[in-house]
């Protein structure tokens, strides 16, 4: 799934700017996660400090994850933007050592080397191609950063994992998101909406698919 979005923001890049690309799919995907969350909202709490945690997983989680990811992966390649990807679970690692102060048991070291080694190995084709060219090492950068709000996310999440649903926490932050990218998409792509019948079928098909993959996240983490 993750690879699929990659493809997708290079299918529309030529006629819909980073902003709207991350805009239009998460507010489908909050629209469809809508009725499932207000159906337990009288049983929820919120506080102040729920919603702070939910700003920052906006911003610092998944703007970066979201924007800049789209923005690196415009100025760089698809292949890249995989490859960078398979930091996630080392900086996930290293976040929850430092926000939850999870330790690092020996078995879970030997784990941790297991899978860094099997993820080399199943890439190292790819790893060999990577484009390390100064062209692409802006985008790669802000690939990186991507990877790094991912894992931040991922991180903090944890800390109200036993006051909402995976799917609350996902519709709450993109409530925020939404929020933060309104004005932005207005104020840099507001011709978005005139745009829309000069879309050729490339760009439907990754508009659809990248729409169709937020709302099959959703849909993962409520079942």
């Amino acid at each position: 799934m993750w690879s699929l979005q990659f493809l997708c923001i290079k299918l529309v890049q030529d006629q819909v700017g980073a902003l709207s690309t991350v805009f239009i799919p998460v507010l489908i995907a909050s629209l469809f996660m809508t009725p499932f969350v207000l159906k337990g909202i009288k049983n929820k709490k919120k506080t102040w400090k729920h919603l702070r945690i939910f700003a920052l997983l906006a911003i610092v989680g998944q703007f970066p994850a979201q924007i800049l990811m789209t923005y690196g992966t415009q100025l760089s390649t698809a292949s890249n933007a995989g490859i960078i990807s398979l930091t996630l679970p080392i900086v996930s690692a290293l976040l929850a050592v430092i926000f939850l102060r999870e330790k690092m048991t020996p078995g879970r070291w030997l784990c941790f080397a297991i899978a860094i080694i099997g993820v080399i190995f199943c890439s190292l084709k790819d790893i060999h191609n990577l484009n390390t060219s100064w062209a692409f090492m802006v985008g790669n950068l802000l690939i990186f950063s991507g990877v790094v709000g991912s894992a931040f996310y991922n991180t903090i999440c944890k800390k109200i994992a036993n006051d909402f649903t995976e799917m609350e926490m996902l519709f709450y932050t993109y409530i925020f998101l939404l929020a933060i990218l309104l004005p932005l998409v207005v104020y840099y792509e507001g011709d978005i909406l005139t745009r829309i019948p000069e879309f050729s079928r490339q760009t439907w098909t990754g508009l659809t698919l990248l729409t169709v993959f937020h709302n099959f996240l959703s849909m993962i983490l409520f079942l």
